[in-house]
């Protein structure tokens, strides 16, 4: 059986703990305007 795992970006303000606590892997969200990110 195939697993699966739930990742969101930082935008859901998940903190460290409770995404460990979910199980939640958190992937970076990096917005990028011009030069700036």
């Amino acid at each position: 059986m195939p697993q699966v795992k739930i990742i969101t970006d930082s935008a859901a303000e998940l903190s460290p703990e409770v995404a460990a606590a979910l199980g939640v892997t958190v992937l970076p969200l990096t917005i990028q305007l011009g030069a700036k990110s």
